[in-house]
């Protein structure tokens, strides 16, 4: 589970104004990761496992823009 941790992703849509963030901490018990902005590190997210495997909410690696909100 921990070869996630600093892992790379894009959000397909914006959250909290950005799209691309990088997992800081895996809670296995919870099953959850937290993530921050790349573009603002004090911006963090706090998503389950099973949303972030979800390819229509995150792509794994930093995608080009693509006009979704």
């Amino acid at each position: 589970m921990n070869d996630i941790l600093r892992s790379k992703w894009t959000s397909i849509v914006k959250l909290n104004g950005y799209r691309h963030y990088e997992i800081k901490n895996v809670f296995i018990k919870e099953k959850t990761v937290e993530m921050f902005s790349i573009c603002q590190n004090k911006i963090r997210v706090k998503i389950s496992l099973e949303e972030l495997k979800d390819q229509s909410k995150w792509v794994s690696g930093w995608a080009r823009a693509n006009n979704k909100k």
